[in-house]
């Protein structure tokens, strides 16, 4: 009887190791693959006055103000996703990279034009999370797409291949 726990045990650890493999594996060649290298973090203060300070863009405005040229959209995704597809004249920004952007973000809304912060899905934090960021740094013209790519492609609009970033 011991042998068979053992055994079933084992087999068990086995099934579970093999089916992280292939989800591990799945993950990375998927086109919209979750990113496992970063840290998601919970929200902080600075966050929440982001979702309290900073305003949400519908996608029937946002589509008017990037045709009116009015606004900077900033997808927030890492490279891999961005590239797969984005709003058509986005620029990418992984928050991994954002210091070395926030001069040029800066610029841009000082010349004017509203920076409007895109990332995946509702669920995703991120965008409120930069717009805090923002905040410190005096940015004061600043949005948020809270549908992000999944309500643009959802709504049939045109998706932007290839592409870069600041």
């Amino acid at each position: 009887m011991k042998r068979f726990f053992r055994s079933v045990l084992v087999e068990s650890i086995l099934i579970a190791a093999i089916s992280l493999g292939v989800a591990m594996a799945a993950n990375a060649v998927r086109r919209d693959g979750l990113p496992l290298a970063r840290s998601y973090q919970p929200r902080d203060e600075l966050t929440e006055q982001a979702f309290t300070r900073v305003s949400r863009v519908d996608l029937e405005t946002l589509k008017a103000l990037i045709q009116a040229e009015m606004v900077v959209v900033l997808d927030i995704r890492d490279k891999k996703s961005f590239r797969s597809g984005h709003i058509p004249g986005a620029k990418n920004l992984p928050l991994d990279r954002e210091e070395s952007a926030i001069v040029s973000l800066l610029e841009e809304s000082e010349a004017g034009r509203t920076i409007v912060i895109c990332c995946s899905d509702p669920a995703c934090l991120d965008a409120a999370s930069l717009a805090a960021r923002l905040l410190q740094r005096e940015a004061y013209d600043l949005m948020i797409f809270p549908g992000g790519i999944k309500a643009w492609k959802a709504d049939g609009m045109p998706l932007e291949t290839g592409g870069g970033g600041f």
